[in-house]
């Protein structure tokens, strides 16, 4: 039998352990990412803007371990993102992120890391392709799955902030995706 006077400490205990979650947090606490994503004109396309940690953005990447390693070591502050979906013209999906570091050395390594890293670390296995930033690769439908579609990838980077451009849709060419990412670096 526990004495009643025990209880409300033995409530308190309780609530904190339950407390905490597993879940990450949308950004860390104080971290600010100042990088204002530029309006991409995609109409008829449904937008959403999220501020992610490291750990959030790196989700989606195919070794999302090592990506999340590499933001990490870099010293990442923040990722802000807008994605764009439902297109049916050129794109049904594209994701912009503008991936923030305390410094321009931290964010010229997670460059450095997409240019090695990016052919198969992040869109699954892709080829480089001419285009205006030292990342840029596809990813092109192995034929073994009828419901897969092209995938672009595109990283540069602009002081403390590496940008990424993640596009695909089944109907995806390179001349607007040149066009996309042109228009960003403009924007940045």
């Amino acid at each position: 039998m526990v004495p009643r006077r025990r209880i409300p400490v033995i409530v308190l205990i309780v609530a904190m352990a339950c407390g905490s979650a597993s879940t990450p947090p949308a950004a860390s606490p104080g971290a600010s990412v100042g990088a204002p994503i530029p309006d991409l004109g995609l109409a008829h396309m449904h937008v959403a803007d999220i501020t992610k940690t490291g750990e959030q953005a790196t989700l989606d990447a195919t070794d999302q371990q090592a990506m999340l390693a590499q933001v990490d070591d870099s010293g990442l502050v923040g990722v802000r993102e807008r994605v764009y979906t439902g297109g049916r013209g050129a794109y049904s999906r594209v994701v912009v992120r503008a991936w923030q570091f305390d410094a321009a050395g931290g964010a010229a390594q997670f460059l450095s890391w997409l240019e090695t890293n990016g052919r198969h670390s992040v869109i699954g296995e892709a080829k480089p392709t001419q285009g205006p930033t030292s990342v840029f690769f596809v990813h092109e439908p192995s034929g073994c799955c009828h419901e897969e579609t092209p995938i672009y990838l595109a990283a540069w980077q602009a002081s403390d902030v590496v940008w990424t451009v993640v596009a695909s849709g089944p109907r995806i060419q390179t001349p607007p995706v040149l066009q996309l990412v042109q228009h960003i670096q403009q924007e940045v």
